[in-house]
């Protein structure tokens, strides 16, 4: 069916693959251009400056008390009021911290790197609409 050039199809032929190419070198560098740029560096700055310290401190906490159940069952064990004992107490604690957490990472994002990385999002978009134009 390749050799019957009445059965050729919008891939065939010596200009399909190179075009394909074309485009393909041409979105990677406009990638690469975004993602060297001051603009992108400020954004995953702001982002892993929030999320690693915030990423180390609940580990610590989640293996702290991990360790403490195993290390000190009986202090786990230890009821504060009628059947509610330390290990309820510290997992429920646990729960709304990660809710706290997670509302907490929403607002910054809102507020330090949503408009900036729309920004981007949109001069990408802008840079690789052009580039299709003037295919």
């Amino acid at each position: 069916m390749r050799n019957n050039p009445a059965a050729a199809g919008p891939l065939d032929g010596p200009t399909a693959l190179p075009s394909a190419v074309e485009a393909a070198e041409g979105s990677a560098a406009v990638y690469q251009r975004v993602h060297s740029s001051a603009e992108f560096r400020q954004v995953r700055r702001r982002y892993q400056g929030f999320v690693f310290p915030v990423v180390i401190g609940m580990l610590g906490c989640y293996l702290l008390y991990a360790v403490v159940s195993v290390t000190a069952p009986g202090f786990m064990g230890a009821k504060l009021f009628g059947e509610v004992n330390v290990g309820f107490v510290f997992t429920a604690l646990q729960l709304v911290s990660i809710m706290i957490l997670a509302h907490w990472y929403g607002r910054h994002a809102k507020a330090k790197r949503d408009n900036a990385a729309l920004k981007l999002r949109w001069q990408v978009q802008e840079e690789l609409q052009c580039q299709e134009k003037l295919r």
